[in-house]
């Protein structure tokens, strides 16, 4: 943690949960816990950096991740591709 601990400012949070879950892989709630310990920070904080930010897991994943997009951009696109491909079909 020698690096990191500055006191309580949720980027520094971020920083560490992101090198603790490259090194084990998710965050286990002990780890969440002792990461709070070593800033300075109440649990409460780093778990809400935690849970904020979508690229931290809190359970271990499966060998593989599928991840959908269901934003308006990408609705936006599937529905020209579909338009796209049902056109190309009456050729």
């Amino acid at each position: 943690m020698r690096g990191y601990a500055v006191a309580g400012t949720p980027r520094r949070s971020h920083r560490v949960l992101h090198a603790v879950q490259e090194a084990f892989g998710y965050l286990e709630p002990d780890v969440l816990e002792y990461v709070g310990n070593a800033l300075g920070v109440p649990l409460s904080r780093v778990y809400g950096v935690a849970t904020f930010y979508s690229l931290f897991m809190l359970k271990p994943q499966g060998a593989h991740t599928v991840v959908v997009c269901t934003g308006t951009a990408c609705y936006i696109n599937q529905l020209r591709r579909s338009s796209v491909e049902s056109m190309s079909g009456w050729a």
